[in-house]
């Protein structure tokens, strides 16, 4: 899938780039080839024609010169794999996919297997793979769906089976055996649920988008049915009334991702295109309002950069 707004995240670029999972194995080198003059190009997996997303020559060269400056920019970075509590991997795994995709290959794709912080203290009913969290769980699904030949055998069974058995029945509000009281936390021992139950535009995208794809995966298919009515609703609903999280530059790559993930993997003819069409009108939005990066209008959510908030303290001070 290829967008035109590019947010700041990578949401790994193969993610703009992917299509549905299909039997065939998805190795590294096909998914990272090489133009006439020996430069990295980033690849798609196979998608049904009707399904495309059309993009102009130049768009795409583009896009893929962007690909290379981020990935080799994300590629020097040292990242802390292990640093996966809670949700942590909101970061972590976005830059660990990228430089799976750079020169660190395998190395990068082995860090995304590491044994989650809290296997036994949260997830020991989904194999010890986080489905909690709603900013890893978007990365989950690019984790599983696209670099899932990258991955360990076993590690890959113990994803599917965990979600198999987190979709068995809606994870939203699910008794979690973690759960000791209500309180201001938002993990399962707080919030007694087996998924994230935060709820602004940004998470709920990330929740629903992740529990249907692996319903529709596992043969969940009463769940799965439940939040595809979600994501028919949204996208109705969408195009009435627009984004909650209007201009925010701090969340529009925390709901594109998701989005990306359902057009690139979902395998319904209805949610696919439910995916896509919001993915445009965001990303369509986010070109017209957006400067050097920023966005033009008052976001609805917005957190200032600390610096430029000093500055203009300082800046109000001096008036004074």
């Amino acid at each position: 899938m290829r967008l035109a707004f590019a947010g700041p995240l990578c949401l790994v670029l193969a993610g703009l780039l992917a299509s549905s999972a299909s039997a065939a194995p998805w190795t590294l080198e096909q998914m990272v080839g090489a133009d006439d003059q020996w430069r990295p190009v980033y690849l798609a997996r196979p998608v049904d024609e009707r399904f495309r997303n059309p993009v102009a020559d130049d768009l795409e060269a583009e896009i893929q010169q962007r690909a290379r400056w981020i990935i080799a920019r994300q590629s020097e970075l040292k990242v802390p794999a292990g640093n996966t509590y809670f949700e942590n991997e909101k970061r972590t795994y976005g830059y660990l996919m990228a430089q799976t995709l750079g020169p660190r290959g395998l190395l990068a794709a082995a860090d995304l297997q590491l044994e989650d912080a809290q296997a036994e203290q949260w997830h020991r009913e989904t194999e010890g793979i986080d489905f909690y969290a709603a900013f890893t769980l978007k990365h989950q699904i690019r984790k599983y769906f696209y670099f899932g030949d990258l991955l360990r055998p076993e590690y890959r069974r113990r994803m599917f089976e965990g979600a198999r058995r987190w979709t068995s029945q809606d994870p939203l509000r699910r008794p979690h055996y973690a759960f000791q009281q209500s309180g201001g936390g938002w993990g399962p021992d707080q919030k007694n649920s087996w998924v994230d139950v935060r709820s602004t535009e940004n998470l709920f995208l990330m929740r629903v988008t992740s529990v249907y794809l692996m319903a529709e995966e596992t043969g969940n298919r009463a769940t799965a049915a439940r939040y595809k009515r979600q994501i028919l609703d949204y996208t109705r609903a969408l195009y009435r009334v627009g984004m909650g999280e209007w201009d925010s530059e701090n969340y529009h790559g925390h709901s594109l991702a998701p989005l990306a993930n359902l057009y690139d993997f979902a395998r319904d003819e209805q949610v696919k295109p439910a995916a896509l069409l919001p993915a445009r009108t965001t990303s369509t939005v986010s070109s017209c309002w957006s400067t050097i990066g920023n966005m033009a209008r008052g976001p609805s959510r917005w957190f200032p950069d600390p610096i430029r908030r000093s500055a203009g303290r300082r800046s109000t001070r001096a008036a004074r």
